[in-house]
């Protein structure tokens, strides 16, 4: 299968997105695990977000005015963290809306921010790394690829051309299709690809040793190991 893959077998296939999630291990290769390891995953990226694009506003945080001030500067105030991912963001849209102009779909507004959070919680994630330029044009192929694929699916359901397939195959993969879990899927299979690629975005200051090292510990565990480690 990674042969075909490399020769451009997949090039047309409406499962084009799974192959490539199965080589990054986002998914194993027995599909009866595909519902329970995509939903863990998902899960967890749920709860990156709400720590790493937290609001101000939220009532988790301390309504007391002296705290919960945007003018205080003290290092507890939500408010300082926001500012500060504020600033990120800007650099971060800066490059995604300069994402391949030639296609509409990165254009849309919802895409757009969909591809910064992912960016700036894989940033504060991963701090060692954070954001580097051109990180979204590695992030854009994934998102595309996952849409598209997304898109057939729910064609070919609607349309009756999954007649062919099992009831259970045709669950499993409208589970793992979601449209609606477009931004997770994508922000796991980006985490693995840059496994592949840190010592490229590296900051000198912090510099990568063995980059099969990092597969195991730090800063660099891969997502579904964290997955496991969450749901344990």
């Amino acid at each position: 299968l990674k042969n075909f893959c490399l020769r451009g077998g997949l090039r047309t296939s409406t499962l084009r997105s799974i192959a490539w999630r199965i080589h990054l291990k986002c998914l194993p290769l027995s599909k009866v695990e595909w519902v329970a390891v995509t939903t863990r995953a998902r899960n967890l990226y749920a709860t990156l977000k709400q720590k790493n694009i937290p609001n101000p506003h939220d009532d988790r945080f301390c309504q007391d005015p002296q705290i919960n001030n945007p003018l205080d500067q003290t290092d507890h105030n939500p408010w300082q963290q926001y500012f500060a991912d504020h600033e990120l963001r800007d650099i971060i849209l800066k490059d995604v809306g300069r994402t391949f102009p030639e296609l509409e779909f990165f254009q849309q507004e919802h895409i757009r921010r969909m591809m910064c959070d992912i960016l700036l919680i894989y940033a504060k994630e991963y701090p060692f790394v954070s954001y580097k330029q051109g990180m979204h044009e590695i992030l854009a192929p994934l998102m595309f690829v996952l849409f598209c694929d997304q898109q057939s699916f729910s064609h070919c359901y609607e349309t009756g051309g999954l007649k062919m397939l099992s009831s259970e195959d045709i669950s499993i993969l409208s589970h793992v299709y979601d449209r609606n879990h477009l931004e997770s899927d994508s922000y796991g299979m980006f985490c693995e690809v840059m496994l592949e690629v840190t010592k490229w975005y590296e900051d000198g200051s912090q510099p990568v040793t063995n980059p099969k090292q990092l597969n195991d510990s730090g800063p660099y565990m891969r997502f579904k190991r964290m997955v496991v480690c969450v749901t344990a």
